[in-house]
């Protein structure tokens, strides 16, 4: 049986990589940064005392519910061994990658805590969980791969509001 070709989408391919070039781009340019300054001015003024830390469980949510769908019947793409191979090399792809560029971009996070701000790990972690889910479940229904990306989503805003990343 021959494996299909993997045909990227226009959306697949500028979104993501509009974010990542304005991250880039907002790592050098004043108009960005200033953006980027008074964005979390606007988020510290509105919520001041927000602190919910979900999105450290969050970024993982789309991955457990692969498994737990599976546990419950309703079948993905893989069987478990293949699934885990999948998901375990996407990880250990994402991670390295977010590492070393978050050595060399050197960002100050918006608390000042450390210099590891750009790029987001549980961000970049919750978006290749949810393509891991759209993946294993595109066959089965849309919805559950809306569900992923919604979660990925809910973990990149909350970042934000957790003062942990910049726009």
């Amino acid at each position: 049986q021959a494996v299909p070709r993997y045909k990227p989408s226009m959306a697949g391919v500028v979104v993501p990589g509009a974010m990542i070039a304005y991250g880039f781009l907002a790592l050098g340019n004043n108009a960005l940064k200033d953006l980027n300054g008074s964005t979390k001015g606007e988020l510290q003024e509105d919520h001041p005392t927000f602190a919910n830390h979900i999105d450290n469980y969050l970024q993982y949510a789309p991955a457990v519910a692969v498994y737990g769908l599976n546990a419950a019947g309703i079948h993905g793409q893989h069987n478990l061994r293949d699934r885990s191979m999948l998901y375990g090399m996407s990880m250990l792809m994402m991670s390295g990658t977010v590492f070393v560029t978050k050595k060399l971009t050197h960002e100050e996070r918006p608390d000042q805590s450390n210099y590891y701000s750009f790029p987001s790990g549980h961000t970049a972690s919750a978006f290749a969980a949810a393509e891991f889910m759209r993946q294993e479940y595109k066959e089965v229904s849309p919805w559950y791969a809306y569900a992923g990306y919604a979660m990925a989503t809910a973990t990149g805003a909350l970042r934000l509001y957790n003062n942990k990343h910049w726009l």
